[in-house]
């Protein structure tokens, strides 16, 4: 391979499908492979199904919707895709926050132009992914960081709101004429 990033992108993906993918099943409800587009997260504690299409962002419908071939995400990142399912699936937070953050992924590989390590911080400012991916999206990157699959990018995080309080203590006080104005009215 002559791209160093495109090469460990393939060893990863085949890393990863040399592995066992017990909790995950096809649409069929056989054993999950690389090539199913709609995997299921069977989890081992609770038994609980959850769903996660493979496919390009933007493919809306229930059940086989997004199975088209022409719903698959280019190679290689068809296979990243599911690598960041797996990834995801094995860390403690929500079933729809799973789902989130395999989405967020999906609609980055889906609308970016060229290959993943040519991306910069302007051209995914320019994406404009909303609100969902501060802290959604960097996940992702980072871990494709990690990796070597492209080159470290921070995103710029958006003010999130004050839920202390000061804010509107600050607003408040503000609003309030000064000390010398009350005194010199009295």
């Amino acid at each position: 391979m002559l791209n160093k990033y495109l090469g460990r992108l393939e060893s990863l993906v085949a890393q990863y499908c040399e592995a066992s993918l017990g909790q995950f099943r096809g649409p069929e409800g056989e054993s999950a492979t690389f090539d199913d587009l709609i995997w299921y997260h069977i989890d081992p504690n609770s038994g609980r199904k959850t769903r996660f299409l493979c496919g390009r962002h933007g493919i809306k419908g229930k059940g086989r919707a997004g199975t088209r071939l022409g719903d698959a995400l280019p190679p290689p990142y068809d296979g990243l895709i599911k690598v960041w399912i797996i990834e995801t699936s094995n860390t403690g937070i929500s079933a729809s926050e799973k789902q989130a953050r395999v989405s967020y992924a999906r609609r980055l590989l889906s609308v970016m132009d060229g290959h993943l390590f040519e991306q910069t911080d302007s051209s995914f400012q320019m994406m404009n992914f909303g609100k969902g991916s501060t802290h959604r999206l960097p996940l992702f990157m980072r871990f494709c960081a990690a990796q070597g699959l492209m080159q470290s990018i921070e995103l710029a995080q958006l003010v999130s709101r004050d839920r202390t309080g000061h804010a509107r203590f600050e607003n408040v006080q503000s609003k309030l004429p000064n000390m010398e104005s009350v005194l010199a009215l009295g």
